[in-house]
């Protein structure tokens, strides 16, 4: 399941991807007095500290183990990294958010996800520490630069 907000309808939309089709739902966003108030006091120093803590996170004995282990069963495959990394690394992230006044909830990972996108547009090191956090679940792709192709 992928969640992503949608600032044009207020709300998060929910991909659940099956082998047969890909459903799409949207669930309603209320701003209540709490999350505005966390969100008034987000600001780029707020989200570097966020993601540092991320990649501590990940970084710590027993969840680095996890990790390795769930990227072994997966391999290379993108699908099997989805269902097995993917879940592990959005549990961690959740953990921090929810420790830095974030819901701790696919609201509070998508609102979250949503500023960092905004901010990394303006800022290289936020955008560097959301690649490193990336490349723990999304493998390497290869691209084959004569061609301009990927393989």
């Amino acid at each position: 399941m992928v969640c992503y907000f949608s600032p044009a309808i207020d709300s998060a939309i929910v991909v659940i991807a099956s082998s047969s089709r890909i459903p799409v739902c949207s669930l309603p966003r209320p701003l209540d007095a709490v999350t505005m108030s966390y969100l008034s006091n987000f600001n780029n120093e707020n989200a570097k500290q966020i993601l540092m803590d991320i990649i501590r996170c990940v970084n710590q004995p027993d969840n680095s183990k996890k990790l390795s282990e769930a990227k072994a069963s997966a391999g290379k495959e993108m699908m099997l990294m989805m269902q097995h990394v993917f879940p592990l690394v959005m549990q961690l992230q959740l953990e921090v958010i929810k420790s830095h006044g974030f819901p701790g909830n696919r609201e509070g990972l998508v609102q979250f996800s949503q500023l960092i996108r905004e901010m990394e547009r303006d800022d290289m090191e936020i955008a560097r520490l959301r690649s490193q956090i990336r490349a723990i679940y999304l493998p390497p792709i290869a691209i084959n630069t004569t061609n301009d192709i990927l393989i």
